[in-house]
């Protein structure tokens, strides 16, 4: 079924989009900014992490690509989104946790 007949559905044509580039730019973007500091385990498990909310920062991105406005700048500030969150969780995996007696 060509996916082009489902963009003519009330309010569908907006959440295509946001899918098919929501979920790359969650993968991708996430992946990127851990390579470099990040070992391959410490990798796999900021992945699989729910608390961090990867594909609602990768939506985000593809959510700003669809004002025009903000396209011109969504690339940048996705991306700067995802070094941030993805460095904080990675410091907040390596430092130990204080344990209060």
């Amino acid at each position: 079924v060509p996916t082009f007949v489902l963009c003519f559905l009330p309010f569908v044509g907006l959440f295509i989009p946001l899918l098919l580039l929501g979920r790359p730019n969650a993968r991708v973007l996430r992946y990127d900014a851990l390579a470099e500091y990040a070992s391959a385990e410490e990798l796999q498990r900021l992945a699989t992490e729910p608390g961090l909310r990867w594909g609602w920062l990768g939506v985000l991105g593809a959510l700003m690509n669809l004002i025009p406005f903000l396209w011109f700048f969504s690339t940048t500030l996705t991306g700067l989104a995802f070094i941030h969150t993805a460095l904080d969780a990675l410091s907040t995996e390596r430092t130990p946790s204080l344990i209060v007696k």
